[in-house]
């Protein structure tokens, strides 16, 4: 998921403002934009980024990083254990990429969602899932356990997508402060 800076002409200065508040240390919210971490992280969620480097993040944590002048946010798959490297994955997209740790701005987390703890629970919980899912399948001995993991995945994006729907129009604004916005694809 991107995280998309202001309008349009000022996309750049804004993705640069928020790598430079991340990179001097200063946690920064940011509204999501896209759909790589759908249904998880849909389109206007409000997150916040507090730096940290690569190496303090696991797999299944939400990610903020660099990529072409803007700040994506995608789920941790595996981390190299100097941090030099990080897989990262988006939720909804099919295949990872493994990006330079310096690229790495921060871990991301929900803010103010309209189901709070339980959202951010069942969040980390499909996060681990996929990073289950998205190793080589070389690590897993039974297709009969690949099946598995994949209808965990399943149920759990169809509860989200259930609770998602019953709490429409239950969302609370979103407190003021600075921020930009971040892009999921």
């Amino acid at each position: 998921m991107k995280t998309g800076p202001p309008p349009r002409g000022d996309a750049a200065a804004g993705a640069f403002a928020i790598a430079a508040r991340l990179r001097a240390g200063r946690p920064t919210a940011v509204r999501a934009t896209g759909t790589s971490m759908q249904p998880f992280v849909v389109e206007g969620d409000r997150l916040l980024v507090e730096p940290c480097p690569a190496r303090a993040l696991r797999p299944g944590d939400l990610l903020a990083f660099e990529r072409a002048g803007g700040l994506v946010l995608h789920r941790v798959l595996g981390v190299d254990p100097g941090g030099d490297s990080v897989v990262e994955k988006g939720d909804n997209l099919r295949a990872p990429t493994r990006i330079r740790g310096s690229a790495v701005l921060g871990r991301a987390r929900l803010a103010g969602a309209a189901l709070g703890p339980w959202l951010a629970r069942l969040s980390a919980a499909h996060g681990r899932l996929h990073a289950l899912l998205d190793r080589p399948a070389i690590l897993y001995p039974s297709a009969r356990l690949a099946l598995a993991l994949e209808a965990a995945d399943a149920a759990l994006r169809a509860t989200l997508r259930a609770a998602r729907t019953r709490s429409v129009g239950v969302r609370s604004p979103s407190p003021a402060g600075r921020g930009g916005r971040a892009a999921t694809g």
